[in-house]
């Protein structure tokens, strides 16, 4: 398919593509990728299952994409403008041609980028919810991984904050119906579905070992709400000013001990 965006052409036949004008491109100038050769890229290049150029009035191809996919979901790489015909509107057209084109809209997209959030945004592109893993490749270095913090519940005199798992999304569906008001200062879930990603990706961030979630529940086990401490630090000092209080009861069963303390 070929279509023209002012004085550019955006064409996603592969027979097209100047494979030297990607190599110099992605080997100088990108920012991502180095570690590969003009051999590795010529690979990529040619086992892509879709590939979109965008050429000048010269023919000369000034823009470059390409994807990895099979018939449910699809990676997006290698998206780049040289710099002199960037604010064109290339970029967003080139995009465009890869993700909307058939059978682009049926499968799931994924990407990386670290300085075009907003291009990938008008185009549907999201941050993952909780459901979503990722292993680095051995040439990014090798991750730490993270221990997740593990609490028992804190247990007060009318209410206990429960380590959140799904079977708390009904009960936090509940609580916040008919709350429009109460709540129209901060974003809070209002439906099962919302709410159930909103409790993937906080359960996800304490696997991570970078939140600790909370379900907040009254002592006749009615689920009121939530608290995720994004800051484990902070959790810290909240144990330690009840430890200070004097609130044995408050840490009864805390179990953060040494999770807490690495």
């Amino acid at each position: 398919m070929r279509v023209t965006i002012g004085r550019y052409q955006v064409d996603d036949d592969p027979a097209r593509i100047d494979v030297g004008a990607a190599v110099a491109f992605l080997t100088s100038e990108a920012y991502w990728g180095r570690w590969r050769g003009e051999e590795d890229i010529r690979q990529q290049i040619a086992a892509s299952w879709r590939v979109v150029g965008g050429y000048d009035e010269t023919g000369a191809m000034v823009g470059f994409a390409r994807a990895s996919a099979d018939s449910g979901s699809a990676y997006l790489a290698d998206v780049y403008v040289l710099r002199e015909h960037r604010g064109t509107g290339l970029g967003k057209a080139i995009v465009r041609m890869m993700v909307d084109q058939d059978p682009g809209p049926s499968l799931r997209w994924m990407l990386h980028t670290s300085d075009a959030h907003g291009l990938y945004r008008s185009f549907g592109f999201a941050r993952p919810n909780g459901r979503y893993l990722e292993r680095p490749s051995s040439r990014e270095g090798t991750a730490t991984p993270q221990r997740a913090v593990s609490t028992g519940p804190l247990i007060g005199k009318v209410v206990r904050l429960e380590p959140l798992r799904p079977e708390h999304v009904a009960g936090l569906v509940a609580a916040a119906s008919g709350g429009e008001e109460l709540y129209r200062w901060s974003p809070v879930p209002q439906d099962q579905a919302t709410t159930r990603g909103y409790v993937e990706a906080a359960i996800a961030a304490r696997d991570e070992g970078t939140a600790v979630p909370f379900a907040v529940v009254r002592a006749q086990d009615d689920v009121m709400g939530l608290d995720v401490i994004l800051d484990v630090h902070l959790l810290r000092c909240r144990l330690c000013l009840l430890e200070r209080l004097g609130d044995h009861e408050g840490l009864r069963d805390l179990g953060v001990g040494q999770a807490l303390a690495d």
